[in-house]
């Protein structure tokens, strides 16, 4: 079990040598955007609390763009994914490898 630096509700089962096949890319599609739905709550929680705030530390200027930044780009991978729910099991693949890159990017 992995627990991601935001707290997004708990853990979330990630094995690091799981390949994704035909037989288990539904569950995985099905966990990600669980997750990526969790994280979105928070993020937008946590930025628009720092966007109602009147005292902003300097110092936590830099976290809040990159959480705006991490927000805008998962909206967008969401989307994404939701439209190749039909789609072949390559582009599915494609769309899950591009959030390891967002987790990459952001982490």
């Amino acid at each position: 079990m992995v627990k991601s630096g935001l707290d997004v509700g708990g853990t979330v089962p990630i094995r690091s040598a799981t390949i994704i096949d035909e037989s288990n890319i539904a569950k995985v599609e099905e966990d990600t955007l669980q997750l990526v739905d969790r994280t979105l709550v928070v993020l937008s929680d946590a930025v628009g609390a720092w966007n109602k705030s009147k005292d902003k530390p300097p110092k936590l200027l830099s976290n809040f763009s990159k959480y705006k930044r991490l927000y805008e780009h998962l909206k967008e991978w969401k989307t994404k994914m939701i439209e190749n729910k039909n789609a072949a099991f390559e582009k599915k693949a494609a769309t899950l490898r591009e959030f390891v890159e967002i987790c990459y990017i952001y982490g």
